[in-house]
């Protein structure tokens, strides 16, 4: 069968102790910073073994760390940011020793009012994320993975792969 879905929330981020307290000779906190607050919707299809998502959410006021002209980023409301995306996930399928395993990407577009020459985290904002992630099982062996690539708007991309293997030693564990 098909399903449809939608949701719609609104959301809140006070800032963290740093945002507002710290202090060094590089980055300074700023205890009036404002929280984030903002809203999000969207809309997917699922069927067996896929799903497929759009989104979109509005932030006002981000807080980001923006250099100033004496060289010190300090903690400031910036501006909004809006992000619109698309995520794709299916399951594949699963045989033997696999027990199960999926393949996800989301596309993402970010519009920051904010310089990102002058700021930490504009650029950081990814445009592209993938995941294949799966598990094993092998009479008392277990294993997992996971490769996740990310691609931020500055195009400095990354892998990280996440491997793990267990085996069962007590019958009443597991």
């Amino acid at each position: 069968g098909l399903a449809v879905r939608a949701s719609a929330g609104t959301s809140f981020r006070a800032p963290s102790f740093t945002e507002l307290w710290y202090t060094s000779p590089a980055t300074v906190g700023n205890p009036d910073l404002a929280p984030e607050e903002g809203a999000t919707v969207e809309v997917g299809l699922e069927g067996r073994g896929w799903s497929v998502t759009a989104f979109g959410r509005r932030a006002d006021p981000i807080i980001d760390y923006i250099l100033g002209d004496d060289g010190v980023y300090r903690a400031t409301n910036v501006g909004t940011v809006t992000t619109t995306g698309l995520e794709a996930e299916i399951h594949l399928p699963a045989r033997g020793m696999l027990r199960w395993q999926r393949l996800g990407v989301t596309w993402l577009e970010s519009d920051i009012d904010v310089d990102p020459a002058r700021s930490t985290y504009a650029l950081a904002h990814p445009t592209l994320e993938a995941a294949w992630t799966g598990a094993l099982r092998h009479r008392a062996w277990r294993g997992s993975w996971a490769v996740r690539f990310r691609d931020p708007q500055d195009r400095s991309s990354w892998v990280v792969a996440d491997v793990g293997v267990g085996r069962r030693i007590l019958e009443e564990i597991w």
